[in-house]
């Protein structure tokens, strides 16, 4: 019984090449699509993963509205999150939303506080000029970091 199934598929494929051609075509193109398309996801996947990772953004963050409490975090709190065996690294960072004016020009910005163990969690490369250093916030000096947006728009270049 097995023998003649093979037997009359076999026929019926030599029997109608162009239609067994067209059949099988169409099944190793759609084979071909699916797995090209999975592998374009699985790929844009891992960039967008990669990126977000190096720019801190793959990890937990701790926060207090200020608008509904009064608490505040504290270095202690810090130290005891850092203590935490599951915790691999832990930066404190300042984010406020503010308004910059320079050269009669105004802007709405956000700035960031972060301190020197920034560069383990945060991935931050200039493209311009340099980051600021110690000596930077040792002699309390008037110096930010600014990027490519503000740039434009104060200086209309990016650098």
């Amino acid at each position: 019984m097995l023998r003649d199934s093979i037997k009359c598929s076999i026929r019926n494929i030599t029997r109608k090449k162009f239609r067994s051609f067209l059949t099988i075509s169409a099944i190793s193109i759609s084979v071909a699509s699916v797995v090209l398309i999975d592998t374009i996801g699985n790929v844009g996947k891992s960039t967008i993963n990669n990126e977000l990772n190096c720019l801190g953004i793959g990890s937990i963050s701790i926060t207090i509205d200020k608008k509904n409490s009064d608490y505040l975090l504290t270095s202690k709190d810090l130290e005891l999150i850092k203590s935490n065996s599951a915790v691999e690294n832990a930066v404190p960072v300042i984010m406020e939303y503010t308004d910059t004016a320079m050269r009669e020009l105004a802007a709405k910005c956000v700035v960031w506080g972060i301190d020197n163990g920034a560069n383990q969690v945060i991935s931050i490369n200039p493209v311009h000029g340099r980051l600021i250093n110690k000596n930077d916030v040792k002699n309390c000096e008037n110096v930010c970091v600014i990027d490519e947006n503000a740039a434009k728009a104060f200086y209309k270049r990016d650098n």
